[in-house]
């Protein structure tokens, strides 16, 4: 990373939470101009109506932005790879940017650098870890993903030694993982793994049946880390 700017696991998961807290104190008092305190906790609480709609609509706006995806998935792979330890995240930011004068989650995702081999730092202690971040939404089909990871990845980036790349899947709602993994497996070992210089190569997705996030090693080793996804979705909110 050229420009860093690093925190701690904690101090960074709450800069996101404050963002939360004022947009939602922001939206509470634009749904007051119209409507009464009953009114607002009776969609809430029946989680129907024009609160809801707005709700679910904005974090869908959200959620796909790359750099909010960068900066959740940072926090998700501190918690896979150091779960219950002290941690750090690391972000590379724009040349030209203070990451000193950054305080709040906007001027933070604002500043990533859109073109950096490393997306994001993890570590505790003396271990470390940096990420390349991708997100996959092909065909469904082990062949297409193995031909889209040689032609749109692997082939662009050259030694990567020292860096992990992950890819993120859509989620999974009929219980049988995505992709038919068994057999993306063997697609990637015949097909793919001559061309890995990566570290590692990882897959990332929810399995709501499961009600776990999976990441799915694929290399070096083949290998599945979970975590309960409730657990994740509290780390997120600042309730575990």
């Amino acid at each position: 990373m050229n420009n860093p700017y690093t925190a701690s696991f904690e101090d960074i998961r709450a800069l996101h939470i404050d963002y939360q807290q004022r947009k939602t104190r922001e939206r509470f008092e634009a749904w007051k101009q119209t409507l009464t305190h009953e009114q607002i906790q009776e969609q809430l609480d029946n989680e129907s109506g024009e609160i809801v709609d707005e709700i679910n609509g904005a974090a869908a706006d959200v959620a796909q932005k790359t750099e909010f995806v960068e900066f959740i998935v940072a926090l998700q792979l501190a918690d896979f790879y150091f779960p219950n330890k002290q941690k750090g995240v690391s972000f590379d930011m724009r040349r030209g940017v203070d990451p000193g004068t950054i305080t709040t989650f906007e001027e933070l995702v604002g500043s990533f650098e859109d073109y950096t081999h490393v997306d994001c730092l993890v570590r505790s202690g003396e271990s470390e870890i940096s990420f390349q971040v991708k997100r996959y939404r092909g065909d469904n089909t082990p062949d297409a993903f193995v031909e889209w990871l040689n032609t749109a990845v692997l082939k662009h980036y050259g030694k990567m030694n020292g860096t992990s790349l992950v890819i993120l899947l859509q989620p999974v709602s009929d219980g049988r993982g995505p992709l038919a993994l068994d057999k993306l497996y063997e697609v990637f070992i015949r097909e793919a793994l001559p061309n890995v210089s990566f570290d590692g190569i990882s897959l990332m997705y929810n399995d709501a049946e499961s009600g776990h996030m999976v990441l799915h090693e694929l290399h070096p080793r083949h290998h599945r880390k979970l975590v309960e996804l409730n657990l994740a979705l509290a780390r997120m909110r600042g309730d575990a």
